[in-house]
């Protein structure tokens, strides 16, 4: 853990549990070896990319996905009901035509009444990787799904930040750009020498880099969950990119 503060809650949890359930935690410890390929990998890619400029991108980018993915699902949606292995049900589904991967389809996913049914495990066979850069904000709510893989670079002040529609309507644009400004010049003189902890002063309206690895069932419970009309804007936004993308 390269803070403090994450190092001492982590201590003060594991204290009171080990208390409690001390066969559970008994290997919740810290873990050298994490630490360690932590630091020297990040040593190595300042050391190698640190003349590389950053180059620009959309708000969300589909960086790559399963080119086959559909032959995949429908592969595993016929596995349980034949005794082939898979290797051959992905060849001969190949074959189908178009109206009977639809039949297919339509069959096991088109009877859902609502986002509570959930789909099958046949569409965990394709998978889409998102690059995606947002605020802080959103980034703290897409967080929160744990069924995919994400990993995110360090809070900065390097990639701007975004402004709520409520600040310029209420006629306080001015006031927050020069709080922003003092934000990031406090993060410069920090990060130098307290590259970890000076993501501590980072407001949440600035923007932040990471991925999100995710299967086509999970996308479908993302999608439906944080899309609704009610959710924030800024979270609603990339994932409706994120399946503008798929799609």
């Amino acid at each position: 853990l390269q803070l403090a503060e994450a190092h001492s809650i982590a201590q003060g949890m594991h204290t009171e549990l080990n208390s409690l359930i001390p066969s559970f935690v008994k290997r919740a410890q810290r873990n050298d070896y994490l630490v360690q390929t932590a630091t020297g990998t990040r040593t190595l890619a300042r050391a190698l990319l640190s003349d590389q400029s950053i180059s620009s991108s959309t708000p969300v980018s589909l960086v790559d996905y399963d080119q086959d993915a559909e032959d995949q699902i429908l592969a595993a949606i016929l596995y349980p009901h034949t005794r082939q292995p898979l290797r051959q049900l992905r060849a001969g589904v190949k074959e189908l035509s178009v109206e009977q991967r639809t039949q297919i389809f339509d069959e096991y996913i088109g009877q859902r009444r609502h986002r509570r049914d959930k789909p099958g495990r046949a569409l965990e066979h394709g998978y889409y990787t998102f690059d995606i850069i947002g605020n802080l904000g959103l980034y703290r709510d897409l967080q929160r799904h744990r069924i995919l893989t994400q990993e995110r670079q360090d809070f900065s002040t390097v990639h701007g930040y975004d402004t709520p529609f409520e600040i310029e309507q209420a006629g306080f644009q001015s006031t927050f750009d020069h709080c922003m400004e003092q934000a990031a010049g406090l993060y410069e003189k920090l990060s130098a020498d307290f590259p970890y902890e000076a993501q501590y002063v980072v407001p949440f309206a600035y923007r932040v880099r990471w991925y999100m690895k995710l299967n086509l069932r999970e996308a479908i419970h993302v999608g439906e969950l944080r899309t609704l009309p009610q959710g924030h804007p800024d979270y609603r936004f990339i994932v409706q990119e994120m399946w503008r993308l798929i799609g």
